[in-house]
């Protein structure tokens, strides 16, 4: 008996599509603050405000204090100094 692999091949790129169906699935159930939760890993000291919009989006609400420029989102804030992220901290989940 020989393996067909046509067969594996095909079945492997079907696997692969169910796969990201489901993915998408469950991204699309996800609130803007739990998106955001998996987004604030990707996060990096150093990186600049465009890196972070192109993974976090526009913040909800900009301020500063003597230190640092804070942007806030759902998810939590993070702190700028001279333009390049310093730090961040995730807010309290909300409850369901």
């Amino acid at each position: 008996m020989s393996l067909n692999w046509n067969n594996v091949i095909f079945s492997m790129k079907t696997l692969r599509i169910a796969l990201l169906g489901l993915t998408l699935a469950f991204l699309a159930g996800c609130n803007t603050q739990d998106r955001q939760y998996v987004a604030f890993n990707k996060l990096k000291s150093g990186m600049s405000e465009t890196e972070l919009k192109n993974i976090l989006g526009a913040p909800t609400e900009v301020s500063s204090d003597t230190d640092f420029v804070i942007w806030t989102y759902e998810a939590g804030k993070v702190f700028f100094r001279d333009g390049k992220v310093y730090s961040w901290s995730l807010a309290e989940p909300k409850p369901l």
